[in-house]
């Protein structure tokens, strides 16, 4: 995630290299392992809900921007069906909650309808 992250950083600020944008991540998140109290970082959620919003939109303008480029290499739509799950699963990697999904249960008032909050989450991030 840091080396994406640095990536990132360095497109948008090119006052450093991608490598060291992604140490500066690292050592600014690292921090959050040994917060006590999760209440803490869960109360910092709503830059997850805008960071993911603007991934969308820029992921999608870029999309746009390059079939409207390039028009005839360039496929909008995935033309095979292996095509289209590899397309899925890079834009499902960035939500992947297999390592929080213990603690996110754990933290939920009621953990039986995890399973529901993820189909919810999923859903969304498809549609």
């Amino acid at each position: 995630y840091f080396v994406v992250i640095g990536a990132n950083l360095n497109y948008a600020m090119d006052a450093m290299s991608s490598r060291q944008w992604a140490l500066v991540g690292a050592a600014l998140c690292m921090r959050l392992m040994f917060v006590q109290d999760i209440s803490v970082i869960s109360q910092w959620s709503f830059i997850g809900v805008l960071a993911s919003g603007l991934y969308l939109l820029t992921i999608s303008a870029g999309g746009v921007e390059a079939a409207a480029i390039h028009p005839s290499p360039t496929k909008t739509w995935p033309n095979t069906y292996s095509n289209l799950l590899a397309d899925f699963a890079v834009m499902v990697y960035a939500y992947s909650p297999c390592d929080v999904l213990p603690v996110l249960k754990h933290d939920m008032k009621e953990p039986k309808h995890l399973h529901q909050a993820l189909r919810l989450s999923f859903f969304t991030v498809v549609f």
